[in-house]
C-alpha cells in the first residue's frame, strides 16, 4: 500500500471507499439495534444476533486505526494547534448537536411544570459526555499522543505503560471505550510515523494473507459471546476476575485488530478490481458516504434514537431485508441533512466540525 494511497493532500478514492464500508457497518449495526421492535432491543436480543456480532467486532477499531493514521500527518505542527484543530472539529459539534435533546428536556420538563435551571445543566453535561463517544475517544487518544509526543518524545515505553496501566483505571463516563480505542490509535499513528506501509505492502497485499487472516478472524468471531462486548463486560480489571477479565479484553483486541486489517486487505482488492470497471468521479454516491462519515455517524445516531425506535416499535423480530431498506434509508437522509449544513458556513463549522 503506497503512502499516498492515505495521503490527506490529495483525495484519496480508496480511503473514501474504506469509509463508506465502515459507516455502512456502522448505521447496519445500529439499525439492528433501534430498528428490530422495542422488546428485541430492551432485552438486549440484538447482542445475540450473528450480524451484529461481526459488525461489531472489529467496526470501532478499524475506524479508530484511520483516525490514527491521519492525525500522524499534522503531529509536528505546534502542540497548542493541534488541540485547537481537535477540539473545533470533534468537541464543538459534539456541544452543538447537544442542544436538540437539551431542548426536548426543556420541553417535557415545562409540560411536567419541573424545569429547573439546575438539573437542565445536569443533563446537559451528562448527555455531552456520554453521546458520540466514538468523537470523545478520538479527542483525547489525539491529546494523550499530542503530549507523550511533544514531552517524551514518542517512547514507545510511555504508551506501553499507559495502555498496561488503563487497566487498573476505574470505568465510567465512557472510559472503557476510550481506553479501548487507545492501542488502535496508536497502532494507527506509528503505522504512518514509520512508514510501515512501505514494508508491509507487499504481505497484506497477497492472496495468502488475506485467506490467513480472514480464516483466523471466523475462528475468532466464532468465539464472540455477550461478554466479548466491551459495553457488557467492560475494560477495567479492578474488582473483578483478573484472569477472566484480563481474558476477555486481550481476545477482544486481538480480534478487533484481526478483523481490522482483514477487512483492509480484503477491501484493497475489491477495490483495484472495481476501479478498472467503474471510473470514480467526485459525486460517486459511495464516495460522498466515504467523505461525511462523521455527519452520518452524528446523525444517524439522532434517527435511530429518537426516529427510527419509535417508528419500528411494533416489529418483534429483526428482518434483514427491512434492516437493509432501513439502513438506506437513514444513511440518505443524512447526507441530505449534510448537504443542507454545508451550505451554511456557521452551521458547517458548528455541526460538522468544518474549519473555516
Amino acid at each position: 500500500m503506497k503512502d499516498n494511497q492515505f495521503s490527506p493532500k490529495k483525495r484519496n478514492h480508496f480511503l473514501d471507499f474504506t469509509k463508506a464500508f465502515a459507516i455502512i457497518l456502522v448505521v447496519f449495526g445500529h439499525c439492528i439495534q433501534f430498528g428490530s421492535g422495542e422488546n428485541y432491543f430492551k432485552e438486549g436480543l440484538f447482542f445475540d444476533n450473528i450480524i451484529f456480532k461481526y459488525i461489531y467486532s472489529f467496526h470501532m477499531p478499524l475506524f479508530m486505526l484511520i483516525s490514527g493514521y491521519f492525525f500522524a500527518y499534522g503531529i509536528n505542527k505546534e502542540a497548542k494547534d493541534i488541540f485547537i484543530n481537535k477540539f473545533k472539529s470533534l468537541i464543538v459539534p459534539i456541544l452543538t448537536w447537544a442542544i436538540l435533546p437539551l431542548v426536548i428536556f426543556i420541553a417535557a420538563k415545562c409540560l411536567k411544570n419541573e424545569f429547573s435551571i439546575i438539573s437542565t445543566i445536569k443533563h446537559y453535561i451528562s448527555y455531552s459526555l456520554h453521546s458520540l463517544w466514538f468523537l470523545w475517544a478520538v479527542f483525547w487518544c489525539s491529546l494523550i499522543v499530542i503530549i507523550i509526543n511533544k514531552i517524551f518524545k514518542d517512547k514507545t515505553l510511555i504508551y506501553v505503560l499507559i495502555f498496561a496501566v488503563s487497566f487498573l483505571i476505574p470505568d465510567g463516563y465512557n472510559l472503557q471505550l476510550y481506553k479501548f480505542m487507545f492501542p488502535y490509535f496508536i497502532i494507527g499513528y506509528f503505522y504512518k510515523k514509520y512508514n510501515c506501509q512501505e514494508k508491509l505492502s507487499k504481505i497484506y497485499n497477497s492472496n495468502y494473507f488475506i485467506c490467513t487472516s480472514g480464516a483466523i478472524f471466523f475462528i475468532l468471531l466464532y468465539y464472540f459471546e455477550r461478554e466479548s462486548y466491551i459495553y457488557v463486560s467492560k475494560h477495567t480489571i479492578l474488582n473483578k476476575d483478573i484472569i477472566n477479565q484480563l481474558s476477555i479484553d486481550l481476545y477482544r483486541y486481538f480480534i478487533g485488530f484481526i478483523g481490522s486489517i482483514f477487512t483492509l486487505s480484503l477491501l484493497i482488492k475489491i477495490y483495484n478490481i472495481i476501479k478498472k470497471q467503474i471510473i470514480f468521479k467526485e459525486n460517486n454516491f459511495i464516495l460522498t458516504i466515504g467523505k461525511n462519515t462523521m455527519g452520518i455517524y452524528i446523525i444517524s445516531n439522532f434517527i435511530n434514537k429518537y426516529i427510527l425506535y419509535r417508528v419500528t416499535s411494533f416489529i418483534t423480530y429483526p428482518n434483514f431485508f427491512i434492516i437493509g431498506i432501513e439502513s438506506v434509508l437513514v444513511i440518505l437522509i443524512s447526507i441530505l441533512i449534510i448537504k443542507f449544513i454545508q451550505r451554511y458556513k456557521i452551521l458547517n463549522k458548528f455541526l460538522l466540525g468544518a474549519k473555516g
